[in-house]
């Protein structure tokens, strides 16, 4: 005989179960997005200090002439 509780119970599990899978995927969605934006915040900083080092080497040579 088929229990109709049982079945019931393992759709409502396999619910919360896609539930958590949908939401642990968004999370790591939006990790891998942060990563991509520190990494790009980063390599702007890197080019920037390299223009200001850039810069003071310049304005150094400039000041022995």
């Amino acid at each position: 005989m088929i229990n109709f509780n049982d079945i019931h119970t393992a759709q409502a599990r396999y619910q919360e179960w896609v539930v958590v899978a949908e939401q642990e995927n968004q999370v790591a969605k939006e990790v891998k997005g942060g990563e991509t934006a520190v990494s790009r915040l980063s390599h702007q900083l890197a080019q920037l200090g390299n223009r200001l080092q850039g810069h003071r080497l310049s304005q150094t040579a400039h000041s022995y002439r």
